[in-house]
């Protein structure tokens, strides 16, 4: 039988085809499932109209993350750990549920050149942002809320990705709750893990803004047209009176604090925030907010604390707040 002669350049267009192939990512896999999937509640307690429903929802973990004792068990378990032992939380742990849905990923987050690979759950994808060494988890498929409802109930979300990156602050809308759902999404892998899920609720639950300065991404976060700064925690120049105490109390978001015991001591008006050196003003010197390794800042504290009382149907008394919680 005579061999078959393929021309050169046939040949030449096949290998371009071949390299074009593999250097794309693999096709999506047949449709993940999001219904009756497994449901652990790692911590109960009451019922879950008058409690917190936190859902831990994960994504890029594989079968064998998912087994007894395996990979995405630890990490719930350390973010968990880590979660209340933080203040305000460690004070309010029996004002939460927590509950983690078992959801399987094809893979467990490689990305080709840049670009996430579509065979996780979510689909979490990565966004580039000038002046971040890290890739930032931005986005991440609906269907989370869809994987939430596997749980008893939720009110908020966290988006546990088994990838390495930092992390990024989001809500996603129930239909079923016709609201937005505190979501916050952050990696496994990595440094400070554990500090940059809590400071990533602190966007989503407290609605708390970024207290640190960054000259490459401040262009990027634009001051509002008019009006201040939408966070409990942060003010821009012209909208507080830093010149002393008194004027910190009447015109600070933050300035009852100034007659809470003790609390002139950590409370103030201090100049950096917002992405920006000057302009902005936040609350105190340190704070999670600013620096993920710190402690929420008494400012931050309270606008959490309102925010877990408004879930659970109570009404926030301010003083009461302060006299249970005093100034250490």
């Amino acid at each position: 039988m005579r061999a078959l002669r393929i021309p050169l350049v046939l040949l030449a267009l096949s290998a371009l085809a071949l390299a074009a192939v593999s250097a794309a990512p693999p096709s999506s896999p047949s449709p993940f499932r999001y219904r009756n999937l497994y449901c652990r509640t790692l911590m109960s307690n009451g019922k879950t109209q008058s409690k917190v429903d936190l859902v831990i929802v994960g994504d890029g973990y594989l079968k064998a993350h998912l087994a007894s004792g395996g990979k995405f068990e630890q990490d719930c378990g350390r973010i968990i750990r880590y979660l209340f032992t933080e203040p305000p939380f460690e004070r309010f742990r029996s004002f939460f549920n927590v509950h983690a849905v078992y959801l399987e990923s094809l893979e467990g987050g490689e990305k080709v050149n840049g670009v996430q690979w579509p065979r996780m759950a979510l689909g979490t994808k990565f966004l580039g942002m000038r002046g971040y060494i890290d890739p930032i988890l931005y986005q991440y498929d609906d269907k989370v809320v869809e994987a939430a409802e596997n749980a008893p109930d939720y009110d908020i979300v966290m988006v546990m990705v088994n990838v390495f990156g930092t992390g990024a602050s989001h809500w996603v809308k129930s239909e079923r709750k016709r609201k937005l759902i505190p979501a916050p999404c952050f990696s496994t892998e990595g440094n400070d893990v554990c500090e940059t899920a809590t400071h990533e609720l602190g966007h989503s639950l407290g609605r708390l803004g970024d207290e640190y300065e960054s000259v490459e991404t401040w262009d990027s976060h634009p001051m509002p047209a008019e009006g201040d700064l939408p966070f409990p925690n942060l003010s821009r120049q012209g909208f507080i009176d830093p010149a002393d105490a008194a004027t910190i109390r009447k015109t600070a978001k933050w300035g009852h604090f100034m007659d809470v015991p003790g609390a002139a001591k950590y409370v103030s008006a201090f100049q950096g925030g917002y992405y920006r050196h000057v302009g902005v003003y936040r609350p105190s010197f340190t704070c999670k907010m600013r620096d993920h390794s710190d402690k929420y800042c008494l400012v931050c504290q309270e606008a959490l604390v309102k925010e877990i009382y408004r879930i659970c149907g109570l009404v926030f008394d301010d003083a009461k707040y302060h006299r249970e919680n005093p100034v250490r």
